[in-house]
């Protein structure tokens, strides 16, 4: 066993230097700092800024994209979600592993390097050495273990082990090898997992505990706690709590909540330079204001109060964005939405409705609702003509498809069943026994009983969302399908969701890039989308839900053979596979159109914000908004945007 951890250990270091970045020597010692932590330097109140930073061979360094930046000025932005999401995704997108910035796999992060055993179960992950939390703590093994044994596997506090923690329906175990070093053991291959530790800022805030800051919420460690009720409630808001140490760029110092504003504030110990030694972030503060209303954004923009915008623009603002440039003093940067449905509607196959069920898990009437909707008029009408007419996918840019067969299943994918056919869908009714046997212009089912299907929207969702659902509502009343659009509450509509209550269920941009990771818009795994009692049957290990069979039952197979297999391109294939399924048995998800662009606002002085493609600093960025996995824009490290002087 101790000469398995030494070739573990070794090739991590190899990993290491494989996958390190920029150019800093490791034996460079001397760093800058902004003006605003000299001071407190020199005041006693920090310690040097060389002691702040990890050792020299684990330090994170960036390649600013245009330049290297100057220190200084406060970065204003909006959110809509008092949760502060579009935040998150700019500042807490901080995990072990992180997404690469043109998509094409993954590479460290907080952690330096990763290894897999030779059977698949174990992955060793090595952090990087002195990295320390914004108050000056050290990060080591030790908060990962707290998070596992002391949350997790704590009968007695709420928080449930992650969708990843599973194989084969058994609990992974943790294992602490040393200060720095972390064992993730599984009960079969799992050549996955990494990408797991990769995955958007709500997977890192889980098991990133500060655990010499959260003992003291903790009965184990302080008798004065009686109960888990203050510990959970600082879990839960640490976005908003000034005294919550953090391992991100910035880290709040105030919340008002009256007024709806955040103030946050560069991490003296951030763990990140330059390519010439200079600490990051460059920007000292950034101000979040809660905006009630999404449609004020655009204005937001245009009055000029707006330094950096990455979410909260919808197609039709586009226009009114490029035609105010000037005016606002800013720039349009079209990323993408990388999305592969918008909307994108899943059917319920588990749906409870027993005179409904056997006719969702019809593929006649399935495609006949797919072939019946017009997809031109709602890309005219509501996507101004930006969209590429097609039917649901995932995005182009899967990392799947470097697969040679990839591009042209992604295709095939794309273009079945939505060729626009109103008579074939109205045969096709007929067929399985729809009929209006009451002249109220409505089918009803084979028995004479009528029917009305229902697409769940959430309250909160895009404007243009909603009128896409209702063109394509007025397009299946058209073949004789009654279909009414139902906008409830985001909690009701995640309900429904997970129950199987609804008929369909629609999310405004549909995508993932990495389908081994997020599953569950292809694979029956999780009780989401369009597999909810099945998807419950496999996360439970068959102790809930309902036993998947025929198509699902395969799908579910693929699935555990993908993340059982070590060479990536097998796993590919296997992807491929399960697409494959996808087109022959489906739809199973419906789109009018993909592909659109995606506006952000960004003031002419502030820089180093990437365009798509490859930049100055010679790396190839592919910032997509739709999929939230890969952490645009936190991929693109704000840690060096800057003010331009």
């Amino acid at each position: 066993m101790k000469r398995l951890l030494v070739g573990l250990l070794v090739l991590s270091l190899l990993m290491g230097l494989l996958f390190s970045f920029g150019p800093i020597s490791f034996a460079q010692k001397k760093y800058n700092e902004a003006p605003m932590l000299a001071e407190l330097v020199k005041a006693g109140k920090l310690p040097p800024v060389e002691q702040r930073l990890p050792v020299a061979s684990d330090i994170y360094v960036v390649k600013p994209v245009e330049e290297v930046g100057q220190y200084g000025g406060t970065w204003r932005m909006v959110v809509t979600d008092p949760g502060m999401g579009w935040w998150n995704m700019a500042n807490a997108v901080e995990p072990l592993i992180r997404w690469r910035p043109d998509l094409k796999g993954y590479q460290p992060g907080l952690a330096k390097s990763w290894v897999y055993s030779p059977d698949g179960k174990t992955c060793t992950i090595i952090l990087r050495k002195g990295i320390k939390w914004s108050d000056g703590h050290p990060f080591t093994a030790d908060d990962i273990m707290f998070w596992w044994n002391d949350l997790i596997l704590n009968p007695d506090y709420p928080e449930n082990p992650p969708r990843w923690a599973w194989r084969l329906g058994k609990l992974m175990t943790v294992k602490k090898v040393n200060d720095y070093t972390i064992q993730f053991n599984f009960v079969a291959p799992y050549y996955t997992f990494h990408a797991a530790m990769a995955q958007g800022f709500w997977e890192n805030v889980g098991y990133l505990a500060p655990k010499h800051y959260l003992q003291q919420f903790h009965p184990k460690y302080n008798p004065q706690m009686k109960d888990y009720t203050k510990l959970r409630e600082v879990r839960t808001s640490t976005h908003l709590n000034p005294n919550y140490p953090v391992l991100y760029a910035w880290r709040p110092v105030s919340w008002d909540a009256s007024k709806g504003v955040l103030i946050a504030e560069r991490n003296p110990y951030y763990w990140k330079v330059d390519t010439q030694g200079n600490q990051l972030p460059y920007i000292d503060r950034v101000q979040i204001r809660v905006l009630q209303d999404s449609k004020l954004i655009p204005l937001e923009a245009i009055a000029g109060n707006l330094d950096c915008q990455i979410r909260g623009f919808e197609i039709r603002d586009l226009s009114l964005l490029m035609e105010n440039q000037e005016k606002g003093g800013y720039r349009v940067i079209k990323w993408e939405y990388g999305d592969g449905g918008a909307p994108m509607i899943f059917i319920d196959w588990d749906v409870k409705d027993a005179k409904l069920r056997p006719l969702f898990r019809n593929q006649d009437f399935r495609i006949a609702l797919s072939i019946a909707i017009n997809r031109n008029r709602i890309n005219q009408v509501v996507y101004q003509g930006l969209g590429k007419i097609q039917n649901a996918t995932m995005s182009k840019y899967l990392m799947h498809y470097s697969h040679p067969e990839g591009k042209k299943v992604h295709e095939e994918w794309a273009k079945a069943y939505s060729e626009y056919n109103t008579a074939k869908a109205r045969e096709l009714l007929d067929k399985i026994g729809l009929k209006d046997v009451n002249n109220d212009g409505f089918r009803e089912l084979p028995d004479g009983t009528p029917f009305k299907l229902l697409l769940d929207v959430g309250a909160t969702s895009a404007l243009e969302t909603i009128d896409a659902c209702n063109l394509i509502a007025e397009d299946w009343k058209a073949i004789g399908v009654n279909t009414a659009v139902n906008v409830i509450s985001g909690e009701l509509w995640g309900v429904r969701g997970r129950s199987g209550e609804f008929h369909f269920q629609v999310f405004g941009y549909g995508s993932e890039v990495d389908l081994l990771t997020y599953p569950d818009n292809v694979f029956p795994v999780g009780n989401t989308r369009f597999h909810p009692l099945i998807g419950l049957w496999q996360q439970t290990g068959g102790k809930e839900g309902e036993e998947p069979t025929g198509i699902m039952k395969e799908l579910l197979n693929l699935y555990e053979k993908a993340i059982g297999t070590r060479r990536e391109v097998d796993r590919n294939g296997v992807v491929l596979e399960a697409i494959k399924l996808h087109i022959k048995h489906g739809p199973f998800i419906y789109a009018p159109i993909a592909d659109l662009p995606a506006p952000i606002v960004v003031k002419n002085n502030f820089r180093n914000v990437p365009g798509i493609g490859k930049a100055p600093n010679g790396v190839f960025y592919r910032p997509i908004l739709g999929p939230w996995a890969p952490g645009f824009p936190g991929t693109a490290d704000p840690c060096q945007f800057f003010f331009k002087k």
